[in-house]
């Protein structure tokens, strides 16, 4: 396994073997990484206007199975606040309540989280013959959802996922495994997701690991319901310059 390093033979690797082809699961001690729970979680308290494509679902029922039994909710109520101190306290306040959030622009929060992420757009985005990064983003998943609310779904982007609390599955399908409007896409049904389990790469990460996937896998990300959070790198493309 690889270990992540801002400079190095980490992207070499990645560059050779995985960035637009596999996903691929990598070590990342938490004191060397890019990104750490105290500096990300004041940028998820930082008072900054919120971006529009932030979002924080509740679950209105114990055990969801679809979309609809999620409610979008008050980030003031049930996003993380300055007063919980840490991501502990602020699992321990919303204890017993399925939820999770996503938060973009770590960096325009925290600009010091911007100047990490510059080593991916330095050593990835002049690989010969690669697509056109269109942006690169940096967000945060957090929550306790059991599997991810919209479901099985793939997104134009190449994801580097580093683990900060709590523990994830990632299970990755190619892309020949499901047709756009497949009846099982978007459904967060463990008993759905199941059914097709067998066919997926299934990456288990923890604090001190990290995944990556590149844009064509669908994916969905299942929890034991224990409190996760993870900061995301992604470069987004079009999906003119990725072929589909």
């Amino acid at each position: 396994m690889i270990r992540y390093t801002p400079e190095g033979d980490f992207w070499d690797v990645v560059a050779e073997s995985y960035w637009q082809r596999e996903p691929f699961l990598f070590e990342c001690d938490p004191a060397d990484g890019p990104f750490d729970r105290i500096s990300v979680f004041q940028a998820l308290t930082a008072r900054v206007d919120p971006d529009p494509l932030n979002w924080i679902q509740a679950a209105v029922t114990a055990s969801p199975t679809a979309l609809r039994e999620y409610r979008l909710v008050s980030f003031r109520r049930y996003g993380p606040q300055p007063g919980d101190g840490d991501f502990d306290g602020y699992f321990e306040r919303l204890q017993g309540t399925a939820f999770g959030f996503n938060v973009h622009n770590l960096g325009g929060r925290n600009p010091d989280l911007l100047q990490r992420t510059a080593a991916f757009n330095e050593h990835l985005t002049s690989l010969p013959g690669a697509p056109v990064v269109r942006k690169w983003e940096l967000d945060a998943f957090a929550g306790t959802y059991p599997a991810t609310p919209f479901g099985i779904h793939r997104d134009n982007a190449g994801v580097f996922s580093f683990s900060l609390v709590g523990r994830r599955t990632y299970l990755l399908w190619p892309e020949e495994c499901f047709e756009p409007g497949h009846p099982d896409l978007t459904r967060p049904d463990p008993e759905v997701i199941a059914r097709h389990a067998d066919a997926a790469t299934r990456i288990d990460v923890e604090p001190g690991f990290g995944v990556y996937w590149p844009p064509s896998r669908w994916h969905v990300v299942l929890s034991d319901g224990n409190p996760f959070a993870v900061a995301q790198v992604s470069a987004y493309f079009d999906h003119a310059d990725l072929g589909r």
